[in-house]
């Protein structure tokens, strides 16, 4: 596979930076840079498109330090990938107005969040980089970390709780069994 080194993660940082810079430019010349507001209300402040240039450079960084940790796999490059689609779909069905398959696509990301682990890095940065030409670098990040966090959560916390709870009792060793009487 790819090797992720420091030499590489600067590059895939420049080049997410230099790809954002040009996304910028170009909203500039035609219209002037986006601004967006949370859930499209304008009763909440406007975060504007420019911040994309600190957002996700530092999602990038963070994501390909993760990944140099743990090491590129199958398993990386389909989170990174999937969630990049899935956040592609959901930035799609928003900006041609299906308003049902937006609260689909939404909402379903729930239930994935619980079922899959998005928490990790890749997916995070796929999540973002798949909505920011719609949403801008801001809404994407933080419903981002509310569904890592949510993932983090069932993956790190509770489901190894339940394993140690459940296959105790599975093998006959409950954790507060009485002990048989043998008189």
């Amino acid at each position: 596979m790819f090797p992720i080194n420091l030499r590489n993660r600067l590059l895939f940082t420049a080049l997410i930076l230099l790809i954002t810079l040009a996304a910028l430019a170009w909203e500039h010349f035609n219209g002037g840079i986006r601004s967006h507001h949370f859930l499209a209300d304008p009763a909440f402040p406007a975060m504007h498109n420019a911040w994309a240039i600190l957002i996700l450079p530092a999602l990038s960084w963070f994501a390909s330090g993760s990944v140099e940790k743990r090491g590129l796999s199958r398993s990386v490059v389909i989170g990174f990938f999937g969630a990049l689609l899935y956040g592609a779909a959901l930035a799609f069905a928003f900006a041609t107005g299906s308003t049902t398959a937006t609260q689909a696509i939404f909402f379903l990301a729930f239930a994935l969040s619980v079922l899959l682990p998005v928490y990790r890095a890749e997916c995070v940065l796929g999540w973002v980089l798949g909505m920011a030409a719609v949403f801008g670098p801001f809404i994407p990040t933080f419903f981002a970390i509310v569904f890592a966090s949510i993932s983090a959560l069932v993956h790190c916390v509770l489901l190894p709780v339940l394993r140690r709870t459940i296959r105790p009792a599975r093998d006959g060793h409950a954790i507060n069994a009485t002990p048989k009487d043998d008189r």
